[in-house]
């Protein structure tokens, strides 16, 4: 569409991805990645027609927002594992953090997770020069597999034909699931038995408003937070009438040119501590006060908690009741957050066939890294 953006944009730089240990760059190399340029620009920088970010190619009336980038030695994997996510299609292998290896039963059997990195086998043939194709899930996700779903309790015989292939027989099986529902502890209240919790994720601008009339005179308002957000990347923010304004833990650096201005980052150390500031600019006036929690595409944090709000000493919100707030993506709670989740079962037909012929070549285990660093066993996927 005439959007003023490219709508897919590769770049590849020289040297070997950081994913594949960075050659001589070694952990200075580029990891392979899709992004967004200049994200927090949105709203800002653009076309005059639609500012969504972005970065200008030279003087010209093209700009790129969605783009990836993979090394020049990079297989065909790579390319296209990017090329999904630019698509709108997620990691499937384990990007907890969690240290010691962490893993999950995705495996070599989908382009995102070790599937990306598959290969001949054939020792002249690098990893990721023949990669295993999408699993159901993804190809269902951007419309491309003719499946069958089950319900719930439900019974149903159905005969699959190979994943790989169009036929007039099904690809894909899903049986689906009641929704799983996760309990996760965020901590406990300063004080009583609820407080307000701004939510954790990437990709949040959540809020939560109400309007106040405030005091003449100098008026101050106070809080209780505890707070845990990426330094110099994400950040919380008191607002007023939807403006940001300075509190005694804002800051108005901006290492990364994330901050909007008067943005609390970093940690309080897991402890509940003082938040205050001087709304003397409002003074006699009726305004939306609010708390905005902003933040970006990478590294999840726990993010903020609010508790005992007042102003000039006078209670105005302990959290026990919903006195008039409008939420949007925060949450008044006790501690204990539940959220639901699809689930189901995908079953499919894998064969040596077509683009999943590499399930018979492609996994591999690097299993002496003492005693020989580039010996490397491949092994098939098989039954049994």
């Amino acid at each position: 569409e005439p959007d003023g953006y490219i709508d897919h944009f590769q770049s590849v730089h020289a040297g070997e991805g950081e994913e594949t240990g960075g050659g001589a760059q070694g952990s200075d190399a580029i990891w392979s990645h899709r992004w967004y340029a200049f994200y927090n620009n949105i709203g800002v920088t653009g076309p005059s027609f639609n500012k969504y970010g972005g970065v200008r190619i030279g003087n010209t009336n093209l700009w790129i927002g969605d783009y990836t980038v993979e090394p020049e030695n990079g297989g065909v994997g790579v390319f296209a594992h990017e090329f999904g996510h630019d698509l709108g299609l997620p990691d499937l292998y384990d990007t907890s953090g969690n240290t010691g290896g962490a893993e999950n039963s995705t495996g070599f059997w989908t382009l995102y997770s070790s599937g990306s990195y598959g290969s001949s086998g054939k020792p002249d043939d690098g990893i990721g020069t023949e990669p295993i194709p999408m699993s159901a899930y993804e190809k269902i996700l951007l419309g491309w597999s003719n499946y069958e779903a089950v319900g719930y309790q439900q019974s149903a015989s159905t005969k699959l034909g190979p994943s790989t292939a169009n036929t007039k027989q099904a690809q894909a099986l899903v049986a689906l699931l009641p929704d799983k529902k996760i309990t996760k502890n965020v901590g406990t209240p300063y004080a009583g038995s609820s407080f307000y919790f701004s939510g954790s994720g990437n990709n949040l601008d959540n809020t939560m408003t109400r309007s106040v009339g405030l005091p003449s005179g100098s008026p101050t308002l106070s809080a209780k937070v505890r707070y845990d957000i990426e330094p110099g990347w994400d950040y919380a923010y008191l607002t007023v009438n939807g403006n940001a304004v300075a509190t005694s833990l804002s800051t108005d650096a901006n290492p990364n040119g994330q901050n909007f201005g008067h943005g609390i980052t970093g940690t309080s150390g897991g402890t509940w501590v003082d938040l205050t500031a001087d709304l003397s600019a409002f003074a006699g006036q009726t305004v939306t006060l609010g708390f905005r929690y902003w933040t970006d595409v990478a590294a999840t944090y726990p993010g903020l908690s609010i508790d005992d709000i007042a102003i000039t000493g006078q209670a105005v919100d302990g959290a026990e009741s919903d006195p008039g707030w409008t939420y949007k993506g925060f949450v008044r709670t006790d501690g204990d957050i539940v959220t639901s989740h699809f689930n189901a079962y995908f079953a499919e037909y894998r064969t040596y066939r077509g683009y999943d012929r590499g399930l018979a070549t492609s996994p591999y285990n690097f299993g002496f890294p003492d005693t020989m660093p580039n010996w490397v066993e491949h092994f098939p996927y098989q039954d049994g």
